[in-house]
């Protein structure tokens, strides 16, 4: 595996740890962009004196990533949609051979040295991981298309007929976790392509069931009074564990930051944010803050373990490295509805996937020339109990025939004016309101 070889912005061939790099930088980007709709909803709902809605994000940037991949490997070469889907994560994944550097065959037979290869916790009873792809097509589809992704992303392919057979393949693959990602597949539909992302994991050091106690946890969109929730209990450090303080800053709120590792060698760990008070809109701003600030906290929880260069000193800002501390953790379950993402997406810069190009922006797909991505969504969930965690996500785009929209009606039924013109040099003739003339004559 070669280094990494900059050609602008983007990563021709990286390494795993620059594909890291680049795959979250897209995805705190795209967390922030989430978290920020999500809060706004909540308190518009708040507003409207409507039921409140919780403001919950959780997802997966890897599944959104890999999605984008299977779409980046339709996509014609040199195309606007090409170019974009390039740059958004800094990642070519257009190109062949890095999308096999990062993606590795999707972890089942993964290329050594990519990114997946090394995520993968083989030798690790306390961890499973595990990528599983598929794209659902109809007659009219490149055969070498299925056979590109079968290649980089381990993805099956089968007929697109309903959404049936994709939702059963989704709950197969998240032990029932994730169930109706798809709504419905209409004619104009050519393609499905999914990613699944499922984890999980036992503490490396559980907690004790019989220390969890009834308290109060005060939720964004509950009562005032706070709901009731099962506390775990936890007398830190634990092995591998780490505790850091961050100082409040003009860019983010204090907060403090644990983390708890999984199974025997600590290699995936879990990061819990807590901000420093219940203020409302504190864990928004916080949200916002991360794209920014992510790397410097995880330094400083890598020097707080000795993990990390440096003595969880000054990494940007100022963190502080805790000692001892009684950790209390809520059992907790999230189980999202479907999310639309286009709007993230195309505020990440990815907009020509959505409306089309000009000669076709999958033609390494399909020659249809007005093939678009009409859904994009993603599906999560995640549970946190004494033993450990368990997480799943799906992602779907659907690309579609864009029949061009029905004709707008242009009816002039009411008042309405009207301008006599010259058009080479502009001068009106006449203008008027039209309010009650004669009709019939």
């Amino acid at each position: 595996m070669a280094d990494s070889v900059e050609s602008g912005s983007t990563i021709v061939a990286a390494s795993a740890a620059a594909a890291a790099r680049a795959a979250n930088r897209f995805g705190m980007g795209l967390f922030a962009f989430l978290a920020a709709a999500a809060a706004a909803a909540a308190a518009a709902k708040k507003v409207n004196r409507e039921a409140p809605r919780a403001a919950n994000v959780f997802f997966s940037p890897p599944s959104l990533l890999s999605t984008l991949g299977l779409l980046a490997s339709a996509a014609t070469e040199g195309s606007a949609a090409a170019v974009e889907l390039d740059a958004v994560a800094g990642l070519r994944l257009t190109d062949d051979e890095t999308a096999a550097a990062v993606f590795g065959e999707g972890g089942r037979s993964a290329r050594p040295g990519s990114l997946h290869a090394v995520m993968s916790p083989d030798n690790d009873a306390g961890v499973a991981l595990h990528y599983t792809s598929g794209v659902w097509l109809r007659g009219g589809i490149d055969a070498t298309y299925s056979q590109r992704v079968a290649a980089l992303y381990g993805a099956t392919a089968a007929a697109l007929t309903t959404a049936a057979p994709i939702n059963a393949a989704v709950a197969a693959a998240t032990d029932g976790a994730i169930t109706d990602l798809v709504a419905n597949i209409r004619p104009d539909d050519v393609a499905v392509l999914v990613n699944v992302i499922t984890f999980r994991g036992t503490w490396t050091t559980p907690f004790d069931p019989a220390a969890t106690r009834v308290g109060t946890f005060y939720a964004a969109a509950g009562s005032r009074g706070g709901v009731p929730a099962s506390f775990m209990h936890l007398q830190l450090p634990v092995q591998g564990s780490a505790l850091v303080a961050v100082p409040p800053s003009a860019e983010c709120p204090g907060l403090t930051l644990v983390e708890l590792p999984y199974g025997e060698g600590g290699a995936f760990v879990a990061d819990f944010i807590l901000p420093d008070s219940r203020r409302r809109g504190r864990m928004a701003a916080v949200a916002a803050a991360m794209p920014a600030a992510w790397d410097s906290w995880v330094a400083a929880l890598m020097s707080s373990t000795g993990s990390g260069s440096g003595n969880g000193g000054d990494h940007g800002n100022r963190h502080f490295a805790g000692g001892r501390a009684d950790l209390s953790l809520p059992r907790f379950r999230l189980v999202d509805g479907v999310t639309d993402v286009i709007p993230a997406l195309q505020a990440a810069g990815v907009t020509t996937i959505f409306t089309g190009a000009p000669g076709g922006a999958f033609r390494r797909m399909t020659l249809d020339s007005q093939a678009a991505v009409t859904v994009f969504v993603y599906k999560a969930a995640l549970e946190v109990t004494e033993a450990g965690t368990t997480a799943a996500t799906a992602a779907a785009a659907v690309v579609s025939r864009c029949v061009p929209p029905p004709r707008r009606p242009v009816v002039f039924d009411r008042p309405f004016g009207v301008v006599l013109r010259h058009r080479p040099t502009g001068a009106v003739l006449f203008t008027g309101v039209v309010a009650d003339p004669q009709l019939v004559f």
